[in-house]
Formats: C-alpha cells, sequence, structure tokens
C-alpha cells in the first residue's frame, strides 16, 4: 500500500465513517469501495454484510457481479487481438460469423466488430425475451443468441447511433472466439488475468472454484425485507455481463489498462482513453471502444458501471488525476457512481479546505432525529458534512474560528442556523458532540440510546 498524504488520510477517515454509516443507515446490504493512486492501493475496506440472511461479514475479498464491467474486458481482447494481427475492429462482424451475412436486414451486413465493441451497431439491447435479468430462466447459450439475431431487425442503421446492446457486445466476444478457435474464458485466462498478479477475477461465475461470492439482494419490496438472490452464468452474455471480482482487482484492471504498458501499447491506449461518441439522449455519458465516459460537473470519470439482479458497481479513472475508485454494493438500489463522485470530492475538498492547517481532527458521523452530520475541524477552519446525503461533497458548509472560540458560517441559509456559535464537545481529547445553536447532535450509539426515551 502507498502511504496516503495527511490530506488524504483526513479524507479516509471520514469516507470510512461515512461509508460505514451509509451502508447500516442507507439501505445497502453490503458495500466495497477501493482507491488506488498511481497503481498503489491507498485505501479498501469492505462495510456491511456479502449474506444478509446467514449475516456474513463483507470483506474486501469478496467477489461481487461486477456485469458490464466485462465490456472492458472485451474491448481489451479486442484490441489485443487486433495488435497480434488475428482480427481487426474495421473487419465486417460476418467476416467472423457469417450467418450475419443471411439476415433478412441487409443492413447487419454492414456492422463491424467496432460498431459492436462501441454500442454503433443498430442492435436492440438484450434481445426478444430478457426474462434471465429476473432470473427466471438461464442467460442466452450461443444458439440462442444466434437465433435471437436473426429473428429481428436493426432498431438504427450501424454506425448512427450510440444505443447500448448487451446482444452486440455478446457477438463480439463470438467474433474473437471464431477468430481464434478459443473460448472466451480461455482468451481471457491467457491474454489478461497473467498481466493482473493476484486479482480476484473470473470471466464468468463457477470458473474459479477459490473465489469467495458474495451474495446479491433484492431492494426491500418483500414485507419491507431484502431477500437474497441465486447468481446465474452469463453463458454466451459473458462477454457482455459475465464478469466477478473485486474492487481491489477492477482498479487493478483499469490502472494497468489505461495507465502502462502491460495489456496495450501507449499508441492503443490513447484512442481507448480519447475516442467517444455522445450516448443518445444522454448529454453527460459517452461511450468508446469497451469505455465509458461519465460527465459530473467538470470530471470525467473513464472505465464502467456494472448492473446484475442484487449487485451495482462502478469502476473509474478520474481523468486528469492519478486516482482510480471502485465501489460494489450487493444490491441494485445503491448509487455506486455517487460513491465514487464522494470519495474524488471529499479528497479535493479537504486538501483545498485544509491546505494551510498543520493538524486536523475529525469527528464521528453525528446524528439526531434530523439527520447525521460529521465535522473536519482545524485549528482555524472546520468543514460540515451532511452525512445522510448521497452526494454529501455538494452540500458541505465551511466555517470559520472566531476570537471566542466557536466556529460560524454566514454562508448557510437563513432557515437555518446560519451566524450562531458551533461548538465541539469533547471527552478524552475526542469530539463526542457538536452544539450548533440550540442544537445538539451526538455520536451514534448515543443518539439511539438518548431516542429510546421518546418513542410512543
Amino acid at each position: 500500500m502507498l502511504a496516503p498524504t495527511r490530506h488524504e488520510k483526513a479524507a479516509f477517515a471520514v469516507l470510512d465513517d461515512w461509508f460505514a454509516h451509509r451502508t447500516r443507515f442507507g439501505g445497502a446490504p453490503g458495500l466495497q469501495a477501493c482507491v488506488r493512486k498511481k497503481g498503489a492501493v491507498v485505501f479498501s475496506r469492505a462495510y456491511g454484510f456479502a449474506n444478509l440472511r446467514k449475516q456474513e461479514k463483507y470483506t474486501t475479498v469478496h467477489a461481487g457481479r461486477i456485469a458490464s464491467h466485462s465490456k472492458m474486458f472485451t474491448g481489451c481482447l479486442t484490441l489485443q487481438l487486433m495488435e497480434q494481427g488475428a482480427l481487426s475492429i474495421y473487419d465486417l462482424a460476418s467476416t467472423h460469423l457469417p450467418w450475419l451475412g443471411k439476415h433478412n436486414d441487409k443492413r447487419v451486413r454492414d456492422i463491424t466488430l467496432r460498431d459492436l465493441l462501441t454500442h454503433r451497431s443498430g442492435l436492440f439491447r438484450d434481445g426478444l425475451d430478457a426474462a434471465f435479468w429476473e432470473l427466471e430462466k438461464p442467460f442466452l447459450s450461443r444458439s440462442q443468441l444466434r437465433d435471437n439475431v436473426l429473428a429481428a431487425s436493426l432498431v438504427y442503421d450501424p454506425n448512427t447511433e450510440t444505443k447500448y446492446s448487451n446482444i452486440g457486445m455478446s457477438l463480439l466476444g463470438m467474433s474473437l472466439e471464431e477468430a481464434t478457435g478459443e473460448t472466451y474464458a480461455q482468451l481471457v485466462e491467457k491474454h489478461i488475468l497473467p498481466k493482473l498478479k493476484g486479482a480476484t477475477l473470473a470471466p464468468d461465475s463457477g470458473l474459479n472454484a477459490k473465489m469467495k461470492y458474495a451474495t446479491g439482494h433484492t431492494r426491500s419490496v418483500f414485507d419491507n425485507e431484502r431477500k437474497t438472490l441465486r447468481s446465474l452464468p452469463a453463458a454466451a452474455f459473458a462477454p457482455a455481463t459475465g464478469f466477478c471480482g473485486t474492487a481491489e482487482a477492477t482498479t487493478q484492471f483499469l490502472h494497468t489498462y489505461l495507465e502502462t504498458d502491460k495489456l496495450l501499447p501507449l499508441r492503443i491506449r490513447r484512442d481507448v482513453a480519447r475516442l467517444n461518441w455522445k450516448v443518445k439522449n444522454l448529454a453527460s455519458e459517452s461511450y468508446g471502444l469497451g469505455m465509458g465516459f461519465s460527465g459530473a460537473g467538470d470530471d470525467v470519470y473513464i472505465g464502467h458501471s456494472g448492473g446484475y439482479p442484487g449487485f451495482g458497481s462502478q469502476t473509474r479513472l478520474l481523468k486528469g488525476s492519478d486516482y482510480v475508485f471502485s465501489a460494489i454494493a450487493n444490491a441494485n438500489d445503491f448509487d455506486t457512481f455517487s460513491i465514487l463522485r464522494t470519495t474524488a470530492d471529499i479528497i479535493r475538498k479537504v486538501e483545498t479546505v485544509f491546505a494551510d492547517e498543520k493538524k486536523i481532527e475529525i469527528s464521528p458521523v453525528l446524528m439526531n432525529k434530523w439527520g447525521g452530520w460529521q465535522y473536519i475541524v482545524g485549528a482555524k477552519t472546520a468543514l460540515a458534512i451532511m452525512s445522510d446525503m448521497a452526494t454529501p461533497a455538494d452540500n458541505t458548509q465551511i466555517l470559520e474560528r472566531r476570537r471566542d472560540g466557536a466556529y460560524y458560517t454566514e454562508k448557510a441559509n437563513g432557515f437555518t442556523n446560519v451566524g450562531e456559535p458551533v461548538t465541539f464537545l469533547r471527552k478524552s481529547g475526542k469530539i463526542t458532540a457538536v452544539k450548533s445553536g440550540a442544537n445538539t447532535i451526538y455520536t451514534t450509539d448515543e443518539f439511539l440510546r438518548r431516542s429510546k426515551k421518546t418513542f410512543a
């Protein structure tokens, strides 16, 4: 592990408490979060439960269904095979899958491997019946994938619209198999995993007997409870959504892919990190060579999301920085992109607000019946963070210390305690409560204990 700077150390202390708070009170059964800087892990933690029913604790070695992260691996494989002369991304898909040339829709004959890789093939998203996404039936086999494609016309002309297609990415994987005579899993094992020493990754579930798997969970819609979900192999959909892995492993892959020559040379990596096309009807989203580009304010996050029944995930390089972030949650109703955004924003806020502070103190998450807050406190300045928000870095207040020793802000709105003193109460040198105006917030355990007296 690379030693974090003092500002990073403070930011990670805040994030550690916030991740635990969000997992406990924000609804996610479990969460993995990892940050790499210049390729080295500077933060890696797991929270909550890998399996709620069994009360199995989530750890950093539990593998989750990272689903559409698979598309980055498939893109990497495609470009590696092109570099080796086995194919070209400008090949017609029908060169490798001749049955496509017999399609009733003649436009299909114009689809290239690049169209499949960039979601610009014009194909439908998930076939004729996507009940496999409800885990009600198995994912498509190779023959079923073929039959689905032959049974439907294109939605758009090739290379005219960026429309996400798991069918298209699966056809790309099938094309790689035909071009090499090897299975998709064999290609991953041969060309990618040897360059990722120790990475907990597999191209589909059930392929690595040594992996310890987390369990996916439903939303809380079954008598207000979450239920655990079974996990199905992605079969012919593996190039689009099969991969399983950990947050440490996905950040290792993305850094290795985009920032080193281990998988591809710089002249090709430049295109991976640069080429992209706007996703239809989404101004802040673009897609490139198996790589997503998501805008958030002035930032661009390069990498991929993943969604599988019971899992949501994100792994992204923050463009222009040394950081790669990943978050994997074992429920679909937890916004993992907000985890990444918050991680990046908290690091920057701490570095900016406390640039001249020699000593920084971190409060635990403090609560009352109106919400949760956390404070970063320096000798001259404090930063208040609203812990209950999905993106707390968007909801912060800077407080300045005055001669009376209390901290104040004049920037909050007039419905709040703006202009009133904020004081920090300590026991054994640690912050245990904060009084803002007339209101006091307490540590989580103290708040829960005090609240019992108020129950009807």
